[in-house]
């Protein structure tokens, strides 16, 4: 995964959820960079939106799609583990 949508998720799990702008004024990139992180995120079903109120403006919100993360992280952690025991295997065997 890109290193910039790896620190997006990490804010986010941090704050709850943020706004765009406040998103690319964290990590330092544009807010069109910024979005195509977040549209890329959203079509993954990796984080979530919403449209809120902000001052006097309608801002679209993110937060994690924890539900999501979780699944992955445990498809990852089986992957892993499933190597790690073929490794194992394979060495036992020479």
């Amino acid at each position: 995964m890109h290193p910039m949508r790896l620190k997006i998720m990490a804010m986010l799990a941090d704050a709850g959820e943020m706004h765009l702008t406040r998103i690319a004024r964290k990590l330092r990139i544009s807010k069109k960079n910024a979005k195509v992180h977040m549209d890329f995120l959203q079509r993954a079903r990796l984080v979530k939106s919403k449209y809120r109120r902000l001052g006097g403006a309608i801002a679209k919100f993110y937060k994690l799609n924890e539900g999501e993360v979780r699944r992955m992280l445990q498809e990852a952690i089986a992957m892993i583990t499933s190597l790690e025991a073929k490794i194992a295997r394979d060495v036992d065997d020479k």
